[in-house]
Formats: C-alpha cells, structure tokens, sequence
C-alpha cells in the first residue's frame, strides 16, 4: 500500500471519529430540552459536554495544522451551541447600573458536614469555613449538607432558619440573615401528578425583610448520584480488575447517574411550582448537582435569571472534585433583581466551592 494511500485512510478513520465526536456534542445539547425520564441518553451527553467540547476542539486544531477544510464541521457544532458555552464560560462580566443602597450580598455553600468524617485530611475545617464566610460577608447566608455537631462552627447572624432534612435532626438545610425573617417553612419535592413524597427531599424557604422589601429565598439540595470512594476509584482507574469486576462497577455508576438524572426532573417540578406561587420576588439557592447543559437546568432557567450569567467570568466550576469544570451550584433570582457581580470562592474546605452574588433590589 502506498504512502500516500495510508495517509488517506488514516485521514478517513480520523474524520469518522471526528463526526462522531461532532453530533455527540450536537445530541449533549439536545440534554437542555429532553426530560431523562424519556430517555437518558441525552443527559448523559449532556454531562460529557466539557469533555465533548475539548474533543471538538482538538479536531479544529488538528486539521487546521493540515490545511484541511474538515474542520468546519467541528467548528458549526460548538457555533450552533454557543449559547451552551455562555453558560459554560464567561469572557467577561457585564458591567451593572449600581443603586447604592440596594446591595444585598448572597452566599451558598455546601459545607460538606463540616468534614465531620474527616473527608479532607486536614485539622481545622469548621473554623476555616467559617472565617471563609467571615471574609466575604454576606448578608443572607445559605448552607447545604449542614451539620449540628460538636465540631460546628456558630455563625454571627442574628436571624436564623434551620430545617433538619434527617430522622436525627443534625442534617439539613439553612438559611441565616442579617436582616428579618418574617416567615420560613419547608416543603416536600414533590411528585406533581401523584402528590407523594419523591426521594425524602426538603427544600426550605424564608421570607426576609430588607428594608421594607420582602424577598423569598429559597435554599435547595437536589438529588445527588450517590456515588461512593470504590465508584470514584473505579472512575480514576478504569481498567483495574477484572473484566466482570470492571463491567459491574461501571453498570453501578450508570445506574446511579440515570437514576440520579430522573429524580431532579421529578424534584424539579416542586420547585418550579414554589417560584410560580411565590407571592414575594424569590432567590433561589443551592446544589442542584446538574450542570448548565441540563434540563433541570432549563427548567429553572425559564423562570429566572442565573446570577453567574449576569455578573460571573471565566469558568464557574463549583464542584471541587476532580478536573473537569463542573458548575452544579446556583444562585438564581426573580427578573425584578439585579445581579452586580458574582465569584466562586476557590476554598478546598468541602466537595463544593461557596458561591458569592452582590444582587441590587
């Protein structure tokens, strides 16, 4: 076989891969509008969409050095998702009309229990979280995977709203104000059409008066996939152990993410009819382990406005754990308020960073 006549085979298998890699990247898009308990294919593209993204871009790359005329083909799959990659990357943040008596500074953060298992091998975890929500000063503050231990740190917030999510009472969700609480509860996630239970989930919320304005903020921990340490070492090495052993533990993780996937669309609709209901401007807080390209993420996006779409830049990653560019966790508010700015807190305290918006009322 001649050279040139290898050149153009390899050429060909490079191409195939490189179309296939283009429309996985078009389907991971198609993640934003179909519910996974339709099917899941999508959301699981969805997922990959940092990694199909990069894998796009490697083929532009690759045949622009080669003067190829192939890589328009790449290069219209990430054109016709640029709005996906909006959400995924910020170029800059836009610059806001200030009112300066109207800042309201917001801070979620899922503190991880506080390290109560020691998950960090570090000493100290409580008080540094503390002194990191010290440092960025906010005035309504809202926590995740909470927990009331004797390692907890006391937080200086005068007003407080804490629900316990747990048969103990030690884990929960809460949400702590500088300014009046006038009303708070809690509401199950909800199965709309069967009005049960879905999954044992809370959200809570709290009716906070800032300066004779009330807003509603809700504080929200969806469905999380679950994944325990063998499921991540399985993740990092994939080909240890045996064939059957390798084939179960990837059908577990599967499963988990699938299973995942369907109960935040459940979970979803309670949400969405809280905010409908609401009779007050709401923000809305939280992990909602789903990232931007989802369509948890559409859901609420139809409703309200994504902070670090108003006020971030760069790369939103939220989720510490490993190298992917993971922005699972939001801060969402009513059209009538205004985000000024908005920056992750890059703290390796727990699995999640904290998240910061100034808001203008």
């Amino acid at each position: 076989m001649s050279t040139n006549r290898k050149r153009s085979l390899l050429g060909g298998v490079i191409y195939f891969f490189n179309i296939l890699a283009a429309f996985a990247l078009l389907g991971s898009y198609l993640a934003f509008y179909i519910n996974p308990e339709w099917t899941s294919i999508f959301a699981f593209l969805g997922l990959a969409y940092p990694v199909l993204l990069l894998i796009n871009l490697l083929f532009i790359l690759y045949w622009a050095f080669r003067g190829k005329t192939k890589l328009v083909l790449s290069m219209l799959s990430i054109v016709l998702g640029y709005f996906h990659f909006n959400r995924f990357y910020q170029f800059s943040a836009p610059t806001p009309v200030l009112n300066p008596d109207g800042k309201l500074t917001v801070m979620s953060y899922n503190v991880r229990m506080f390290n109560a298992y020691e998950w960090i091998p570090e000493s100290g975890v409580p008080e540094k979280i503390k002194q990191t929500v010290f440092n960025e000063f906010p005035d309504v503050l809202l926590m995740q995977e909470y927990y009331n231990g004797e390692n907890t740190p006391k937080f200086d917030f005068k007003y407080k709203y804490i629900k316990p999510t747990n048969i103990s009472g030690n884990y929960g969700l809460t949400i702590h104000s500088k300014y009046p609480i006038v009303g708070s509860g809690a509401l199950e996630l909800m199965d709309i059409e069967s009005t049960k239970p879905v999954y044992n989930n809370q959200f809570i919320y709290a009716d906070i008066d800032y300066n004779g304005k009330i807003v509603r903020f809700i504080n929200i921990h969806l469905a999380s996939v679950g994944l325990e340490t063998g499921d991540y070492q399985r993740l990092q090495n994939p080909n240890e152990g045996s064939q059957e052993e390798i084939k179960d533990g990837f059908l577990k993780i599967f499963k988990q993410l699938k299973g995942a996937f369907e109960k935040r669309a459940k979970q979803m609709l309670s949400l969405k009819n809280a905010i409908n209901h609401s009779p007050y401007p709401v923000v809305v807080c939280g992990d909602f382990n789903d990232t931007p390209q989802s369509y948890t993420y559409h859901q609420i996006d139809l409703l309200l406005e994504d902070a670090f779409m108003e006020g971030g830049s760069g790369f939103g990653k939220t989720y510490a754990r490993g190298p992917l560019p993971f922005r699972i966790d939001y801060i969402w508010h009513s059209e009538e308020i205004k985000t000024r700015t908005f920056k992750v807190v890059r703290k390796e305290l727990s699995d999640h960073h904290p998240i910061v918006a100034e808001l203008e009322l």
